[in-house]
């Protein structure tokens, strides 16, 4: 019996291994002041994702059945490279446009142009009311719960939770309107305590290597999140997780970039310090067009030419070794 129960033990524990760090789960989630919206999804194992196989589906207050919404589920497309994110940006750029309303921070802006221009996000939900697919995905409170969708065997299946599918949390007063969120303390759904699902980002702490596939009776987001301040999304583009020091991947936790100078002072070229080696360096313009790109050969120290680039200020995005993404800003005056 003795050995028995040792075998069975080796062999769950080898399950929950293999499981570990072997698809995508969320790693970001930014509900910011007004439609400063964004959720960010993290490739944690080794090769890249095409993700035509992948879904997200808005599970609006406290609602079961979402999925069978198409306003309420966006299809993806593009893919993932390793231990690298796709960041999903609400698409309020332009006031003018059908539905808009109030447009999106122009830093935060900047962070979407320059992401999605590399091809590791995109806009979604740009009209809420549209009948089409994704229109209200997006466009989501502090009240609402996600789930990260994989078609398996022609099934689609949560395989990364976010919140609790069918829990409606209640505000500080008992009531949904105005609406409520995910708290700090037990029971979390109450009202009772501080928001963590509303004026809030949340970061997936770097322990965590999977999704959670079993829909939790209570969102302790604590357990598996970081709270950051309202309109906290400098963050967005790259993220940290043990996934990536195991294996075959060498990625550090500890990854650190410097630039200088920064302001630029005059100066005809900007040198990049950073930990992890760098196989490839690409600038752009607070508009998300490319300033200037180059593929280098595993370099921890990177020189920019700044000298023909005009006054203002300019993103960097360093691609490293270990398939993880950098984003740094840097002045030029």
């Amino acid at each position: 019996m003795k050995k028995l129960l040792l075998a069975s033990t080796a062999l769950l524990f080898a399950l929950s291994s293999f499981a570990q760090c072997s698809d995508l789960f969320f790693s970001e989630y930014v509900e910011g002041t007004y439609n400063n919206k964004a959720l960010e999804l993290y490739n944690p194992t080794n090769a890249a994702i095409d993700l035509s196989n992948y879904r997200i589906v808005r599970w609006d207050n406290g609602n079961t059945a979402s999925d069978a919404d198409t306003r309420y589920v966006q299809p993806l497309t593009g893919s993932i490279a390793a231990h690298a994110t796709w960041t999903c940006f609400l698409d309020r750029r332009n006031p003018a446009a059908t539905a808009a309303d109030t447009i999106m921070f122009a830093d935060m802006l900047a962070i979407g142009n320059t992401i999605t221009a590399v091809n590791a996000g995109n806009f979604y939900s740009p009209d809420y009311n549209a009948t089409t697919a994704g229109a209200r995905v997006l466009s989501f409170n502090g009240d609402d719960a996600f789930s990260i969708q994989k078609n398996i065997n022609s099934v689609w299946t949560n395989i990364d939770i976010f919140a609790a599918i069918g829990d409606y949390p209640l505000n500080g007063t008992g009531n949904h309107t105005p609406n409520g969120a995910w708290t700090d303390t037990s029971p979390y759904d109450a009202g009772i305590g501080a928001y963590l699902t509303k004026d809030k980002t949340l970061v997936r702490k770097s322990s965590v290597k999977t999704g959670v596939s079993v829909n939790p009776t209570q969102f302790n987001a604590l357990a598996e999140w970081d709270s950051l301040p309202v309109n906290t999304y400098s963050g967005l583009g790259s993220h940290t997780c043990d996934c990536a020091t195991s294996g075959i991947s060498t990625a550090s936790s500890s990854k650190e970039v410097r630039l200088f100078p920064n302001p630029t002072a005059g100066a005809k070229e900007v040198v990049v310090y950073a930990s992890e080696p760098v196989s490839e360096v690409s600038v752009y313009n607070m508009l998300g067009q490319y300033s200037y790109k180059a593929l280098v050969s595993s370099l921890n120290n990177v020189r920019i030419p700044v000298a023909g680039l005009s006054k203002g200020m300019y993103i960097v995005r360093l691609q490293h070794t270990d398939g993880s993404t950098s984003l740094k800003k840097f002045s030029v005056n």
